[in-house]
């Protein structure tokens, strides 16, 4: 993808594949002067960092001299926000007199459900920008899949 460590040559390839899956603007990493919190993604010391901070205290996604593998983990966030937004779009609007307590059988099944959907929305986008990236994906969903079914398990026997 990317040569040599260069920001405008990572951004200018993040901006074309945010394009390639209709990615809308903010939900890119800032990069240079810009800083308005959230993703960004910054070159330090040779090494490409991407980082989110919110409320003052930030935290490092990803920090490699690998372009390409940091900017996969920059398409996961984004793929992920995607995925979010469109299954959410989605979700039905609940009436006041259809508001009760769901059981936890209930609670299991809406939790797998929007893992599934959400995670089959990124894995398509993702495997849209890279066949690699989209199996790597497929292995997160799977992982993800069974760290619900686990928080169930332990927390509901």
């Amino acid at each position: 993808m990317i040569d040599a460590p260069s920001l405008p040559d990572f951004c200018a390839e993040m901006q074309r594949l945010a394009g390639v899956i209709g990615a809308r603007p903010e939900l890119l990493p800032d990069y240079g002067a810009h800083d308005r919190g959230g993703l960004r993604v910054e070159l330090e010391g040779g090494a490409f960092l991407l980082t989110y901070s919110e409320k003052g205290v930030t935290d490092v996604l990803a920090r490699s001299a690998d372009a390409d593998a940091v900017m996969e983990q920059v398409f996961v966030q984004i793929t992920e926000r995607m995925a979010v937004e469109d299954r959410s779009s989605e979700a039905p609007v609940m009436e006041p007199q259809n508001f009760s307590t769901p059981s936890i059988g209930e609670v299991r099944a809406t939790a797998m459900q929007l893992q599934n959907d959400s995670g089959l929305i990124q894995l398509r986008l993702m495997a849209q920008l890279n066949a690699e990236w989209g199996c790597r994906q497929a292995e997160r969903n799977a992982a993800r899949a069974l760290e619900i079914q686990h928080f169930f398990n332990e927390s509901c026997p």
